[in-house]
C-alpha cells in the first residue's frame, strides 16, 4: 500500500478494506515536528457539550476493548470522558501515538503550505469551506467524487492541486475535459496559473483546432511521455486508445465525469492508466454481478443457492484483495454537478477505487427562476423581447425532446434574432462557445440535451448572465414504455379510477405483485414489456405469471389513455403530462438534472461570491403543468425554489443584481461554512435526511457509505455528513474469562464495569457475536467487524466542525450515542446529542438549534437493563441446559412471564371447546356476519344442514337506538401492534415496517407510549383536511400532556393513496422499496390519527335477535346507518345500508362454514402485547423482540392463517421448572419491579450499582452464579 506521497507501507492483517491504512507510516512523510495532537494535554478535558464541567463518576462504568486512542488497549468510559485515553496512558502521561491524529496534524501543516501555493496561484484568494474539505481527502491519498454545483470551485482546487503535486512530488498527471471548449479553457487557466506560482513543468494540450503539424507534435509528446500534466478531451482519449495502452498516471482529473464515465471501454481505459490490469478489473466484476445474484437468490428464500453463490463471492473477494496489493495504484479525482453516471463497471470502479460517483446539490446556487407562457406563434416576440431588454451574455436552449423543437428550429432562431437585433447571435459549436467567452460572440443557441455543449462546455461566470429555455426541459416517453414501469402503471391506474372508470380489480391485482416483487423480477418484467427480452429469455414461472398479468393491465391502460387522448389531447396526472402529439402518444416528464446543470451556468463562484442568473422557460400554453411539475420536483430538493412568472418580477432589479454580482472586487469570500458530522444508527433514516436537501453526494469508506449534503441559509452553508453506525457498535462481551457474563468488579473504584467489545457477525452464515475471531457458529474466520465503524468514525471526527449524534430517542439510543461519544471525543471537543421525533427537514432543522447532552441517567438504565437481561438470561439458560440437555433453550425476566400467559389461554382454550356455525347473511357486501357456538358436535351438525338447505335466516328487531361513536386517540406502540395483528400482521413484521416508515421520514417514532399530538401533528390534520374538504368535521386535540414521545402519526397530509401517487410520480425519495404491507400499516396510522382529529359520528342502529334452527338464538347489534358524519368519513366503519326497514327480516345465507373452534380465545401478538401493557412488563421498544425470542426458542408456535400463539411441549414443561423453582426471578411482580427500577434509574431516583447488588443477591440465594467470584467481591468491597 501507498500513501498520497508514494511511501510503501504494510497494513495490518485485520481486513476492514478502506480503513485499516488511515494514517499509517505518516513519518515517512511528514517532520516529526508537525505531529503533535492538537487536544491532548494532561489536564481532565472540559466535558463542554456532554455533562457540563468537571470531573464525572460513573457506578457502572463500563469498559470497551481496543477504546484508547494513545495504546489501542482497552479503556473505561470514565477515563475517556475525564482525560481522553485510558488511566494507564493517563497515569504515565503518555503522548497520543493514534496514528490518525498524527496523520491529521500532518495534513494540516500541508494544507497551511498548499493555501499559500493557492493564493499565489489564484492572485491573491484563499480556500473556502468546501474546498477544503476536498483537500483535505485529496492529501490523505483517496480517490475523491467532487459532486457539486457548477461554478463552486470544483475545477479552480483542482487545477491548483495538480501544478502542486507536480511541482512538489513530480507526480505524472491527467486531466480529463468533456469539450474542447472547456479543455482549451483549463490549459490556459493551468497556463496562468503556472506563470503565478512559477511552475516550470511541461503542461501539454491536444487542441484538435490547431493545425496538422502541431497535432501531430503533441502525439508524439504523448507517445514519448513527454509531459508532467497532460490536458485532453474525453473524444481523444478514445480516439486514440493505443496511446494510453500501457501507460500509469499518478493522478488523473475527470472535470465533469458524467460525460466520460457514460461508456463502459473509458472506465477500463482509466482503471487501466490508474494501475489496475484486466485480471483485477475482471474480478471486480465478477464480484459486483455476484453481489447482485445474491441479492435476488436471498429475496426468492433460495437458501441452499444463496450460500453456495456466498462462498463463491468470499472466495472472489480475497482473490480481488491479493490481485489490487501486487500494483501500485494511482489515485483519480472526478468533478460533476449532477453525479449521473450509471452502468455496470461504474460498479467496478466503485469497488475498486472505493467512491461513488452520485449526487446533486443545490447550495449556493443564485438564480431567479422565471418562466413565460404564450402560444406558438408568439414564442419568437418573447425572445426577441427578452434579448433586446437582457442584451448579451445569454443561452437560448431549444429544449430536446420537448414538441416545441418541430415548430422553431435553432437555425431558423439565429436568423431571426441577427436580422431584428442588433447583436452578434451563433449557434452554439465549441468554435462559437468560444468565441462568447472572449467577447466575440453576445449569445449562443443550442439544444438543450444533457450532454450538449451549450449546457455542459461553458464555464464563463463574467459573461453568462442569462440563460432561455424554448420548452421546459423534459422527457419525452411513448406511453407503451412509460407504462412498462409498474409503479408509473398503477398509478395511471389510480388516476382512471379517480375519473369514474372501474379499474378495481386491475388495481387489486397490481397491489398484489408489488407487495412480492424483489427489485430484479421488477427489472426482468420491464424489460420484457418494453420488448428488450422475451419470454424465452425467462425462466422463472412466477416472473412469466406476473408478466402476463401485467401485460394484459398494461394493454387495457395503454388503450383507454389513447382513447381519452382521442378526446381531450392532453391528460396531466400529477407531475407527468400526457399528449397525442401527431400518430404519437407520449408522455412528458420534467428533467431536473438538464434544467439544473444548464441554469447553474449563470450562478457561479466569481470573486468570492456567487454570481446571480436569471432563468427564463418560455411554455407552450397547452403544456404549462411542465413548469409546475419542474418547480415542484424543484421543491424535493429545494423547498424555497419558487418559478415567478417572468411577466411579475423587477426585471430592472434582476438586472442590477446580475451586474453588482459580477463587479464585486476582492479576495475574500462571503459565504460562511461550516462542516458536521450527523451520526445515526439506521442506514435508512441516513439516506432519508440526506435527501431532504436534494440528491446527496455518497463517499465510500471501505464498506460505509457517507451521505454528504448542504443546508443552506442565506450566504451560511452547513455541510452535513450523515453516517449510519448500522446499530449498535459494541456489546457485552461473551469471554469466559472477564467476570460475571462480562460483569467486573473494581474493588478499588467501587465500580462495576461491564466489559463490552464490538460487534462481529459472520459474513458467511450471519451470526452475530462479540468475543473472538472466528465464528462460533460455523468456524468461518470472514467476519465483519464494527470496529470499521469506530474507524470511520475517528476518521471524519477529524474532518468536521461539530458532530451531531441523532440515535434514537429512547435510552437504546442513548446508549449508542454514548458510544459514539467515547470513540469520537478525543479527536473533536464539539460533540452534542440530537434528537429526532419524525425524519422530517422541519425536525432535522429543529434539532440542529436544540443540541444538548449525553443523559447519563439512560446511559445507567440501559447499562443496568443489559446487564439484567444477561446475567439473568444466561444464569436461567445454564441451568436449563444443564436440566434438559438441550443448548438452544433460553429464559429472561419478561419471556418467561409472557409464556405462561400463552400457555394459560391454551389450557382455558382448550376447556372450552365448542363447535361454531358461521353464517354470512345478506344480499350485498358488506355482508352480516353472525356466529353461534355450539356444544353438541351432533347438533352443530344438525343446524349447519337444516341452515344449507333453507338458505336464510330470519332476524327479530328487538330495539332501535342512535350510538354515538367518539374516536380514539392516536396510535401508542402497544396499540399499533394490537390493531395490526387484526389484519395479519404479526407484532415483529408490523415492528420492522413501522420502523422503516420512521426511518423513510413518514411516520413519527414508534416506540412510544404517549397519546400526545404535536402543533406541527394539528397542522397536518388541518392541511389535510382542508385539502379534502373536511374542515367542518375538525375537532382539534393534543390528547395529553407533552411528554418525551409523541404518538405514531403520519409526517405528511397524505392518505395511503396520496401516498402512493407520490411515489408513482416520483415525487418523495424513499430510500427504501414500500410495499403494500408499508402501505397498509401507513394507512393504518394514518387513518386512526385523522379520526382522533375529528368529531364524533351517531349512527342508527338496531339490538336484533337471528333465529337459529332448534330454538337456538344469537343477539346482534347492527350499525345500518350514520345519522351525523364525523370520523366515520375518515375511519371507514362498516354500516349496513342494505338493511331491510322491516322489523322481521328474512336474509339470504351466503355463505355458511362449520368449525371446531373454543369460547376461550388463543394468545396472538396483539393479544399478547395488550396484556404486557395493562400489566407493566416490557417496553415499546422489546414488546416484539420478547415474542420473537419466544418463538426462537421452540417454546411456542403460530397458527398458519390467524398467527394464534400455541405452546409447545418443551415451552410448558421449561415454563413448570422455573415457575416451580425461580418463582422470585420470572415472576409478573418481580418484572415489573425490575422494569420499574429502570424507570427510577432513568430519573436518577436509584443508583444503578444497588439495582445489580439486588439482581445478584436474589441469583447467588438461588446458587445461579459463581458463588466464590460473588464472595470474593464481597470481601474486597468490605475490606477497601
Amino acid at each position: 500500500m501507498r500513501c498520497c506521497l508514494g511511501h510503501v507501507y504494510s497494513p495490518p492483517t485485520l481486513d476492514i478494506t478502506g480503513i485499516h491504512d488511515i494514517g499509517v507510516a505518516v513519518y515517512k512523510c511528514f517532520p516529526s515536528s508537525v505531529i503533535r495532537p492538537p487536544h491532548f494535554n494532561s489536564n481532565p478535558i472540559n466535558l463542554h457539550g456532554i455533562i457540563g464541567r468537571g470531573m464525572l463518576n460513573l457506578p457502572v462504568n463500563p469498559i470497551y476493548s481496543g477504546l484508547c486512542p494513545s495504546c489501542g488497549r482497552e479503556a473505561d468510559a470514565y477515563s475517556i470522558m475525564n482525560y481522553g485515553v485510558c488511566r494507564k496512558c493517563f497515569r504515565q502521561n503518555t503522548s497520543y501515538k493514534l496514528g490518525l491524529i498524527e496523520y491529521n496534524r500532518s495534513i494540516e501543516s500541508e494544507i497551511v503550505e498548499f493555501e499559500e501555493y493557492f493564493r499565489r496561484a489564484t492572485r491573491g484568494y484563499s480556500l473556502w469551506g468546501s474546498q477544503r474539505i476536498w483537500l483535505k481527502r485529496l492529501f490523505k491519498g483517496e480517490n475523491t467524487s467532487i459532486i457539486a454545483p457548477t461554478g463552486i470551485g470544483k475545477t479552480t482546487l483542482l487545477l491548483t492541486f495538480s501544478l502542486y503535486m507536480s511541482s512538489r512530488y513530480r507526480k505524472k498527471i491527467l486531466i480529463l475535459a468533456p469539450t474542447s471548449s472547456l479543455a482549451k479553457q483549463i490549459y490556459n487557466r493551468l497556463s496562468l496559473m503556472a506563470k503565478s506560482t512559477g511552475y516550470n513543468g511541461k503542461i501539454v494540450f491536444y487542441d484538435s483546432s490547431s493545425r496538422k503539424s502541431m497535432r501531430d507534435e503533441i502525439i508524439d509528446r504523448i507517445r514519448k511521455d513527454d509531459y508532467d500534466i497532460l490536458v485532453i478531451t474525453n473524444a481523444f482519449l478514445s480516439r486514440h486508445p493505443a496511446l494510453f495502452e500501457r501507460k500509469f498516471f499518478d493522478i488523473v482529473i475527470a472535470d465533469d465525469v458524467d460525460s466520460i464515465l457514460n461508456r463502459s471501454k473509458n472506465i477500463i481505459r482509466l482503471l487501466n492508466m490508474l494501475g489496475y490490469d484486466q485480471e483485477t478489473i475482471m474480478l471486480a466484476r465478477e464480484l459486483t454481478d455476484l453481489r447482485s445474484r445474491l441479492l435476488v437468490l436471498k429475496a426468492n428464500g433460495l437458501e441452499d443457492k444463496y450460500n453456495e453463490a456466498l462462498k463463491k463471492y468470499l472466495d472472489i473477494e480475497a482473490k480481488l484483495r491479493e490481485a489490487k496489493s501486487k500494483n501500485r495504484h494511482g489515485q483519480i479525482m472526478v468533478a460533476s454537478a449532477t453525479g449521473r453516471a450509471r452502468g455496470p463497471y461504474i460498479a467496478v470502479m466503485r469497488e475498486l477505487l472505493e467512491f461513488d460517483v452520485t449526487g446533486i446539490t443545490l447550495y449556493a446556487r443564485d438564480v431567479c427562476d422565471t418562466y413565460i407562457v404564450t402560444e406558438k406563434n408568439k414564442i419568437l416576440q418573447w425572445i426577441y423581447r427578452i434579448v433586446s431588454k437582457i442584451g448579451p451574455g445569454g443561452i437560448i436552449l431549444i429544449s430536446s425532446f420537448h414538441p416545441l423543437k418541430h415548430s422553431i428550429s435553432i437555425d431558423e432562431l439565429v436568423g431571426y434574432l441577427n436580422r431584428n437585433t442588433d447583436y452578434r447571435i451563433a449557434k452554439a459549436t465549441p468554435a462559437n462557445v468560444k468565441k462568447l467567452l472572449d467577447g466575440r460572440v453576445d449569445i449562443v443557441i443550442g439544444s438543450g440535451s444533457y450532454y450538449g455543449v451549450s449546457v455542459r462546455g461553458i464555464d464563463s461566470p463574467e459573461r453568462i448572465k442569462y440563460i432561455v429555455f424554448i420548452g421546459t426541459p423534459c422527457f419525452s416517453i411513448e406511453i407503451n414504455n412509460l407504462l412498462a414501469n409498474i409503479r408509473t402503471l398503477y398509478r395511471m391506474l389510480i388516476h382512471l379510477s379517480e375519473n369514474g372508470y372501474d379499474v378495481r380489480e386491475y388495481m387489486i391485482k397490481l397491489s398484489k405483485i408489488l407487495r412480492y416483487i424483489n427489485r430484479k423480477e421488477y427489472r426482468i418484467i420491464t424489460s420484457l414489456l418494453k420488448e428488450r427480452i422475451t419470454i424465452d429469455d425467462v425462466s422463472n414461472t412466477k416472473i412469466i405469471e406476473w408478466y402476463n398479468i401485467v401485460k394484459e393491465i398494461m394493454e387495457y391502460t395503454v388503450n383507454k389513455l389513447k382513447e381519452i387522448l382521442d378526446m381531450k389531447q392532453k391528460i396531466v396526472v400529477g407531475t407527468i403530462v400526457l399528449i397525442k402529439h401527431g400518430s404519437k402518444y407520449l408522455g412528458l416528464i420534467p428533467d431536473l438534472m438538464t434544467y439544473i446543470q444548464a441554469s447553474g451556468r449563470t450562478s457561479r463562484l466569481y470573486n468570492g461570491d456567487m454570481t446571480h442568473g436569471l432563468s427564463i422557460i418560455i411554455e407552450d400554453r397547452e403544456l404549462e403543468e411542465l413548469v409546475k411539475a419542474l418547480e415542484l420536483k424543484m421543491k424535493f430538493i429545494n423547498r424555497e425554489t419558487s418559478f415567478k412568472k417572468f411577466t411579475r418580477i423587477n426585471l430592472k432589479r434582476e438586472l442590477e443584481k446580475i451586474k453588482k454580482s459580477r463587479s464585486r472586487s476582492g479576495s475574500s469570500y462571503n459565504i460562511h461554512f461550516k462542516t458536521i458530522l450527523l451520526v445515526v444508527e439506521s442506514p435508512t433514516k441516513a439516506r432519508t435526511i440526506a435527501n431532504f436537501f436534494g440528491k446527496p453526494a455518497r463517499r465510500r469508506i471501505g464498506q460505509l457509505i457517507v451521505y454528504e449534503t448542504p443546508i443552506v441559509e442565506g450566504n451560511k452553508i452547513v455541510y452535513l455528513n450523515i453516517l449510519a453506525t448500522r446499530g449498535h457498535i459494541f456489546d457485552l462481551t461473551t469471554d469466559p474469562s472477564r467476570g460475571l457474563y462480562g460483569l467486573e468488579y473494581n474493588v478499588s473504584n467501587e465500580e462495576y464495569n461491564p466489559v463490552y467489545n464490538t460487534i462481529k457477525r459472520c459474513r458467511l452464515c450471519g451470526h452475530q457475536f462479540s468475543h473472538g475471531s472466528i465464528c462460533p457458529r460455523c468456524g468461518s474466520t470472514s467476519i465483519y467487524d464494527a470496529l470499521e465503524v469506530v474507524n470511520v468514525l475517528r476518521k471524519l471526527a477529524s474532518e468536521v466542525d461539530e458532530i451531531l449524534i441523532g440515535t434514537d430517542p429512547d435510552i437504546e439510543g442513548e446508549k449508542i450515542a454514548f458510544d459514539i461519544y467515547l470513540i469520537v471525543k478525543p479527536l473533536n471537543n464539539h460533540v452534542y446529542r440530537v434528537e429526532f421525533h419524525e425524519i422530517t427537514r422541519k425536525e432535522l432543522e429543529k434539532a440542529l438549534k436544540e443540541k444538548r447532552a449525553i443523559n447519563i441517567n439512560l446511559v445507567q438504565a440501559q447499562l443496568y437493563r443489559r446487564i439484567l437481561d444477561r446475567i439473568i438470561g444466561f444464569s436461567l439458560s445454564t441451568e436449563l441446559w444443564n436440566k434438559f440437555n438441550k443448548h438452544w433453550l433460553g429464559a429472561g425476566r419478561v419471556q418467561t412471564p409472557v409464556l405462561g400467559w400463552i400457555i394459560d389461554a391454551y389450557r382455558k382454550w382448550k376447556e372450552k371447546q365448542c363447535i361454531a356455525v358461521s353464517i354470512m347473511a345478506g344480499s350485498e357486501k358488506p355482508y352480516l356476519p353472525i356466529r353461534i357456538c355450539i356444544d353438541s358436535g351432533e347438533a352443530a351438525k344438525e343446524i349447519y344442514e337444516e341452515l344449507m338447505r333453507e338458505g336464510k335466516i330470519v332476524i327479530r328487531v328487538i330495539d332501535r337506538f342512535e350510538k354515538i361513536v367518539k374516536p380514539k386517540p392516536p396510535y401508542t406502540t402497544d396499540e399499533l401492534l394490537y390493531d395490526a395483528s387484526r389484519i395479519g400482521i404479526p407484532a415483529s413484521l408490523a415492528m420492522k415496517l413501522a420502523q422503516e416508515l420512521f426511518e423513510s421520514g413518514l411516520i413519527t417514532y414508534h416506540r412510544t407510549d404517549s397519546t400526545y399530538v404535536s402543533n406541527t401533528g394539528i397542522e397536518i390534520a388541518k392541511n389535510y383536511a382542508k385539502e379534502k374538504g373536511l374542515s367542518e368535521y375538525l375537532v382539534l386535540r393534543h390528547w395529553g400532556d407533552k411528554g418525551t414521545h409523541e404518538a405514531i402519526r403520519p409526517t405528511h397530509p397524505w392518505d395511503a393513496i396520496d401516498l402512493e401517487k407520490a411515489l408513482a410520480e416520483g415525487l418523495i425519495n424513499i430510500p427504501i422499496y414500500l410495499t403494500p404491507l408499508h402501505i397498509r400499516l401507513y394507512d393504518l396510522i394514518f387513518r386512526r390519527f385523522m379520526s382522533s382529529q375529528m368529531r364524533e359520528y351517531s349512527v342508527l342502529c338496531i339490538k336484533a335477535i337471528a333465529e337459529i334452527p332448534r330454538k337456538y338464538s344469537v343477539e346482534v347489534e347492527i350499525p345500518y346507518m350514520v345519522k351525523s358524519h364525523g370520523f366515520d368519513l375518515v375511519a371507514k366503519p362498516v354500516v349496513y345500508t342494505w338493511l331491510p326497514s322491516t322489523n322481521i327480516m328474512e336474509l339470504n345465507i351466503t355463505k355458511i362454514r362449520k368449525y371446531r373452534t373454543s369460547r376461550e380465545k388463543l394468545m396472538d401478538h396483539g393479544l399478547t402485547i395488550k396484556k404486557m401493557k395493562e400489566v407493566g412488563i416490557g417496553r415499546p421498544s422489546t414488546y416484539a423482540s420478547i415474542l420473537s425470542k419466544i418463538r426462537r426458542h421452540g417454546y411456542v408456535i403460530e397458527s398458519k392463517k390467524k398467527k394464534y400463539l400455541i405452546p409447545t411441549k418443551t415451552g410448558i414443561e421449561v415454563y413448570n421448572y422455573l415457575i416451580e423453582n425461580y418463582p422470585d426471578l420470572v415472576s409478573i411482580e418481580t418484572t415489573r419491579y425490575m422494569e420499574k427500577l429502570i424507570d427510577m434509574i432513568t430519573i436518577g431516583a436509584v443508583d444503578a450499582i444497588e439495582a445489580i447488588e439486588d439482581i445478584l443477591s436474589r441469583l447467588i440465594s438461588h446458587k445461579l452464579i459463581d458463588h466464590e467470584w460473588y464472595i470474593t467481591r464481597k470481601l474486597a468491597k468490605a475490606s477497601s
